[in-house]
């Protein structure tokens, strides 16, 4: 329901595929269709409908997909109120970081463990030894 909420929030409504939003929220499609159907009301335990599913079949043809509107007032008014970025929910571990040139990749060896500082006398000895050596990881018999 989180990649349906933050669809509806970014264009109004959702008009992902059922595989597509499965596999953003790393379920099987069923599992989506399970959801849908609990939150259109029509579940095992019937309720008040949050969403509307609007299937577009096409005679002859394959079926364009469904459109999910959110009908819950509840729901969009949570979704008013929480960060305006995808990704950026509660918990989130998302941090802006600076970018790496594709040719510099000490800063990514460090981050793996895999180079150590040199510590040279002086800056113009560290710029020409670069950020490091680089360790051997593999073990030896």
């Amino acid at each position: 329901m989180r990649i349906i909420g933050d669809e509806c929030r970014a264009h109004g409504c959702c008009f992902l595929h059922i595989d597509t939003i499965a596999a953003r929220a790393g379920v099987h499609r069923t599992t989506v269709q399970n959801a849908l159907r609990e939150a259109q009301g029509k579940g095992e335990v019937p309720g008040a409908p949050i969403i509307t599913v609007q299937e577009r079949r096409r005679p002859g043809q394959r079926s364009l997909t469904n459109i999910i509107k959110i009908v819950s007032k509840e729901w969009w008014s949570w979704l008013n109120k929480g960060p305006r970025w995808p990704g950026q929910g509660v918990g989130s571990k998302h941090t802006q970081s600076k970018k790496l040139s594709t040719t510099d990749t000490s800063k990514k060896e460090e981050a793996a463990g895999r180079i150590e500082p040199t510590g040279g006398t002086s800056p113009l000895e560290n710029a020409l030894q670069g950020w490091g050596r680089v360790v051997d990881t593999r073990r030896r018999t």
